[in-house]
């Protein structure tokens, strides 16, 4: 299928889906977090069809689970903040020269702007550390993109940090007890820092966080991948990805035109 025909059909399979298909030059109306299997192998098709360079798309199967595996020489990490008036994922991709969006950092609800935990961009420090709670930050600079606990946190570390949580994965190990099967399931996305490559996922329906660091692992072993670190972004209507296409156009999953406080972004090297 040619790739102007998938995107058309993308974009009527994803309307009221949470997925789909955006235009550079129109406003995308309201969707929600609902998907169904052909929408999801419409995005993953048209991910594969836009040959994006140094990007793999995989949908689990087995598992609710889309991924994208990124090549660290190509892209570069950004974070995209706007604690007072927030940012949709299609306006970050529009007008910061982005590859691939995803987010979302955490607020007090999913209504407002405020931050909650560490929030720093371009060396600034938009809201300060959180003591309880959050356990991870996720952070770059011009050498390195980690994550480190919230104990071990310097300033000077990241000139862009987020404080995110819980690790899934933590020096390599699971690090979600049997205990979470109990908890609700939400709509989640997470990112993965891997030996060649960095994973980045939402799952197509809720889930636990323990049934998803399970699902990856097997992911990892199965591709033959060394991931030390998988963190939790905020779920449930929070959880969001959007790809630019070769295109121009827009592939995306969850509420990618509302409006949120912080984005991890990507943009080629």
């Amino acid at each position: 299928m040619k790739i102007r025909q998938w995107l058309g059909l993308a974009l009527l399979l994803c309307l009221s889906n949470g997925c789909g298909v955006e235009p550079l030059s129109e406003d995308f109306p309201s969707a929600t977090l609902r998907t169904s299997p052909e929408s999801i192998e419409s995005f993953q098709t048209g991910l594969k069809s836009s040959n994006i360079n140094g990007v793999d798309s995989h949908w689990l199967e087995t598992s609710p689970l889309l991924l994208l595996a990124m090549d660290p020489a190509i892209f570069e990490p950004h974070l995209i903040a706007s604690p007072d008036k927030g940012v949709s994922a299609l306006s970050a991709l529009k007008n910061d020269g982005l590859q691939i969006v995803i987010g979302s950092g955490y607020s007090t609800n999913a209504n407002n702007f405020k931050p909650v935990g560490l929030l720093k961009a371009d060396s600034v420090q938009l809201n300060p550390l959180e003591p309880y709670g959050y356990t991870r930050i996720l952070g770059f600079n011009d050498d390195e993109f980690g994550v480190v606990h919230r104990n071990a946190y310097q300033q000077e570390l990241f000139t862009d940090a987020l404080q995110v949580g819980p690790g899934i994965i933590e020096q390599g190990k699971l690090d979600i007890s049997e205990k979470d099967l109990q908890r609700p399931k939400y709509f989640r996305s997470v990112v993965a820092l891997c030996d060649q490559r960095w994973v980045l996922g939402v799952s197509l329906e809720p889930m636990n966080l323990r049934t998803l660091g399970v699902d990856l692992i097997s992911f990892f072993d199965k591709e033959k991948l060394v991931c030390s670190e998988v963190i939790n972004l905020a779920g449930d209507r929070q959880a969001v990805i959007a790809v630019k296409l070769s295109d121009g156009s827009i592939a995306y999953h969850g509420e990618a035109h509302v409006r949120k406080i912080s984005f991890l972004g990507f943009k080629p090297r």
